[in-house]
């Protein structure tokens, strides 16, 4: 599980303001004097009057030593660090981790499952604090560098409810349903062996499944783990309920949340905008929640952790293309599919 970031010594006595209009002066004399600025000349009044930006800045008395810029439109679940500087007199006195531990916090608030920034390629001081405060270099594009920071790393710290996931490395070549179910399956029976000719297996066992089932994946899945005497749910977009132990349930976050709890693992086929290409639709299963984040796990890509908003589940969840299966373990095998 991972820690949580050290607590930061920080030698200022700095006050953190949001900007105004009337500060636009100020914050161009101190972009006057940071030479190496990812965006140079930015239009203060314009950013400062906009609501898809938020300008953080701190000041020692009336002295601005430093500030903050941080796209975020509204509902968005990426918030982006635009622009982030500290005058020479306040560097070195956590002036800049001060700005950016508190904007993290206010994308945080506001909805963000993701925080990205660019810096230069060559490096430099904002690099150094971005990989000091959690912050991952993605890529490098041109003279330019992208960083991000999953906010699911603070999330998993007092997650309220966890599940994890044996290690094992599935062939690309299997299909991701097949592999989602492997890897819940494995999750909920540790003497399930995973190998090879396990995934063999179960893909063959999948595919003989689906035309008993008009084609549809999650009641195939369904139908493999009921075999193999685990419990399984099945819920598709067409009907808005899910039957558990008698009780129909609407399909929400909370519920998918409440699954978790009780040790089953919920596996999704969803599409979601900012992680998936337009024609992909991938399953995934639903590992955690913390707050108002959740943790996907795509078995294909164990090591990339993907965060999504609570809202941003809910409105996978209402799209026609969604499937679900809920699968726990027991002694007596049990199906609902609806």
């Amino acid at each position: 599980m991972p820690q949580r970031l050290p607590i930061p010594h920080l030698r200022t006595f700095a006050r953190l303001h949001t900007a105004s209009t009337t500060d636009a002066e100020d914050l161009q004399v101190l972009e006057r004097h940071i030479s190496s600025a990812p965006i140079p000349r930015l239009d203060w009044e314009r950013l400062s009057a906009s609501r898809a930006v938020t300008i953080t800045t701190a000041r020692e008395g009336e002295s601005l030593v430093g500030a903050a810029v941080l796209l975020q439109r509204p509902r968005a679940t990426t918030a982006k660090l635009l622009w982030l500087a500290v005058c020479p007199s306040g560097r070195g006195r956590g002036v800049g981790t001060l700005l950016l531990d508190t904007v993290v916090s206010a994308a945080r608030d506001a909805g963000a499952a993701v925080v990205t920034a660019e810096t230069l390629a060559d490096g430099g001081a904002l690099s150094k604090l971005l990989a000091a405060r959690g912050f991952e270099r993605r890529d490098d594009r041109g003279d330019k560098s992208r960083h991000e920071l999953s906010l699911w790393q603070d999330a998993e710290v007092n997650a309220m409810a966890s599940l994890s996931l044996r290690p094992y490395s599935f062939s690309s070549t299997t299909r991701s349903a097949t592999c989602a179910l492997m890897a819940a399956m494995a999750s909920l029976d540790p003497s399930m062996l995973l190998t090879p000719l396990m995934e063999e297996r179960v893909e063959q066992e999948f595919e003989a499944q689906l035309p008993w089932h008009s084609r549809r994946p999650s009641a195939a899945l369904a139908a493999v783990a009921i075999n193999r005497r685990f419990e399984a749910t099945v819920w598709r977009r067409s009907v808005l309920t899910l039957a558990t132990r008698g009780a129909k349930l609407p399909i929400t976050p909370e519920n998918l949340a409440g699954s978790i709890v009780s040790g089953q693992i919920p596996l999704v086929a969803v599409r979601i905008p900012r992680l998936d290409r337009p024609d992909e639709r991938r399953w995934r299963l639903v590992t955690a929640f913390g707050g108002e984040l959740f943790r996907l796990v795509d078995p294909q890509r164990p090591d990339l952790v993907q965060a999504i908003t609570r809202s941003e589940l809910r409105a996978a969840l209402a799209t026609a293309a969604f499937e679900a299966v809920i699968v726990g373990h027991s002694a007596r095998s049990s199906a609902s599919i609806r």
